[in-house]
Order: C-alpha cells, then sequence, then structure tokens
C-alpha cells in the first residue's frame, strides 16, 4: 500500500478514465469532479486495521502455510496435527473474508475514485456454509472464501458445530 500510493492519486485516475472517456472531456471533467481520492490517514487506518490479522497470521498461521501446504516440509501426522492444534477455524475464516473486504475497498478506490472504507458486512459464516451453493448467479467473494477455507481445512477438521456463537469445531 505504502509504496503504490501514487496509482491513487487523481491525476493517475483522471489519467485511466481519460482512456474511457475519449473524447467526452465534459463528462470525465464531471466523474473527476465527484471522485474522492484516499488520504494517507485512509491508507494508515486500513494497515492499522489489518494489524490484528498480520499478527494471527505470523504467529499461527505461516508454519502451517509454510511447513503443510505450501512446500510440504513436514508430512509427520503428529507434527500436522500439532500446527492444526494451534488455528482456529472462525478466525481463519474471518481472516479471508476480511481480506476480500480489502480487496473490495481497494479496487473500488482504484477503479472508481474514492475512499477508501473497510465497513464490516453482516454475515454469518456457519449459514454461508448451510446454504446451497448455485442457486445464486453470483456469489459474493467472501462467501466463496469461506466456502474454499472450509474445504482445504476438511481433512483435518471436523464438522462445524453451530450451537452457540463461540464454540470450536
Amino acid at each position: 500500500m505504502s509504496t503504490n500510493r501514487a496509482a491513487f492519486l487523481r491525476t493517475a485516475l483522471r489519467n485511466r478514465k481519460a482512456q474511457v472517456f475519449g473524447d467526452d472531456l465534459a463528462g470525465l471533467q464531471t466523474y473527476m469532479s465527484d471522485a474522492r481520492i484516499p488520504y494517507p490517514s485512509d491508507f494508515r487506518w486500513v494497515a492499522k486495521s489489518l494489524k490484528r490479522h498480520r499478527e494471527a497470521y505470523w504467529s499461527t498461521y505461516r508454519a502451517l502455510r509454510d511447513q503443510v501446504f505450501a512446500h510440504t516440509v513436514t508430512a509427520d501426522r503428529e507434527r500436522v496435527a500439532e500446527l492444526f492444534s494451534k488455528t482456529n477455524i472462525r478466525q481463519l475464516q474471518r481472516m479471508t473474508t476480511d481480506l476480500g473486504h480489502l480487496h473490495d475497498a481497494f479496487w473500488q478506490a482504484f477503479h472508481n475514485g474514492g475512499r477508501l472504507t473497510l465497513r464490516r458486512r453482516r454475515y454469518s459464516i456457519a449459514r454461508m456454509l448451510k446454504r446451497p451453493r448455485g442457486k445464486r448467479a453470483t456469489v459474493p467473494i467472501h462467501e466463496t472464501l469461506v466456502a474454499q477455507t472450509r474445504q482445504a481445512l476438511q481433512p483435518w477438521t471436523l464438522p462445524l458445530i453451530t450451537r452457540g456463537p463461540h464454540r470450536r469445531p
């Protein structure tokens, strides 16, 4: 984020949108007058709000990613079980869902000109997992991320217990 802030400046947005508007300079001017460019404080706020996820990733999930999923350094069942015992499925689902929100915020700010906002979306992970797939034309990205996270962890987890707000599988 820090090294590519120039991509979010008003001049950069104007250059990107000039290709879309072509010869319609009045339309481009109107579009640019409504565009809201992220402030440096927006970038700092996003970084601060993601700090807890970064800390959880480094302390819990990084070793699992490096030793089991990315490089298969560890094939010992006991070591793999030890790495998974430190995880929390709800925490991982929340992390992946929040990454989807982050993607949406940056996409909107970059392509449409807007402030960086990470609004909380109301959702229930249990409902997402229970909802039949294929009933809608489009599926929100955070619902896809939750389903794929559960599918990836399925061999190492028990079925999700949905009684109570903080039960772990």
